[in-house]
């Protein structure tokens, strides 16, 4: 239950980073492409 739990946890953590990443990007890519 802890062990799935905690796969959980790393799965959201993760997805999260990815979304923010790609808003990272996308945001330096409209900001390069304004220029």
């Amino acid at each position: 239950m802890i062990a799935l739990l905690g796969v959980l946890i790393a799965v959201l953590s993760g997805t999260g980073i990815y979304i923010w990443w790609r808003k990272l990007l996308a945001r330096r890519a409209g900001k390069a492409r304004k220029a």
